[in-house]
């Protein structure tokens, strides 16, 4: 299981939105590239970098801003936020960025999934966004009808072979992970899942590393390291250990 730093970006800086909602921003630097390159010297192996103004609008804005961050760390990095189109899958590639996380367009566009699979294979991820059991889309503006567990089943029926799931509820809250959903969803599918949201303390962490499906690939941290609950060497330290 890899434990991964989050930057979110927006209008160029990294922030925090609390459970989703873009007015509820937290500010925490107007440096990312100097953000990734701390993350990296303090033991991250990949970043989890979401722009989140792409997010809102349907296009990647902080284009400029992951492009500096590549070039200022060595470790991989994974992107999402407002990528709907091949050519910005192709732009962010070709930069250097080693997986694609694809969201609403994932979602919405089957045909369009199925592309994206048979040209960059395992290069694409797809970002399962749940609130109240049920897929959001749209940066979380909309959530649909449709089940989680239904959704993970149609994924995996593609050919998809890694997912992040993160419930909305949870995220940039601090009131920890929702564990159960997470068992449930990797007990149906063998897919790898990543989880994001609602890490709040070393103890946490210790709840998630108990989690022994084979398929767990990984816990997204963000919020909490940049609310100095813990260090990213502690958690790395319970995680590895």
């Amino acid at each position: 299981m890899e434990l991964i730093p989050a930057i979110d970006l927006m209008d160029g800086c990294c922030v925090r939105l609390y459970k989703g909602k873009k007015d509820k921003k937290q500010v925490f630097s107007d440096n990312p590239p100097e953000m990734a390159l701390n993350f990296q010297k303090r033991g991250a192996s990949r970043l989890h970098i979401v722009d989140l103004d792409g997010a809102f609008s349907g296009d990647v804005k902080n284009f400029p801003v992951i492009e500096n961050i590549i070039k200022n760390i060595d470790i991989p990095i994974q992107v999402g936020g407002g990528i709907r189109d091949k050519e910005k899958i192709t732009k962010l590639v070709d930069i250097g960025v080693d997986r694609i996380i694809l969201g609403t367009k994932a979602f919405s566009d089957e045909g369009f999934l199925r592309d994206c699979l048979e040209e960059f294979g395992d290069k694409i991820v797809v970002g399962v966004d749940v609130r109240d059991r049920k897929v959001s889309i749209k940066g979380w503006t909309e959530t649909s009808d449709t089940e989680i567990n239904d959704f993970v089943t149609k994924l995996e029926k593609l050919g998809l072979e890694r997912i992040i799931v993160t419930d909305i509820s949870k995220d940039g809250s601090l009131q920890g992970p929702n564990v159960e959903l997470i068992k449930e969803i990797m007990s149906s599918t063998d897919m790898k899942i990543i989880l994001s949201g609602g890490i709040s303390s070393l103890d946490d962490l210790e709840s998630v590393k108990k989690i022994t499906h084979d398929n767990f690939d990984g816990v997204i941290v963000g919020t909490s390291l940049y609310k100095k609950k813990f260090t990213l060497e502690q958690a790395l330290e319970v995680i590895n250990n």
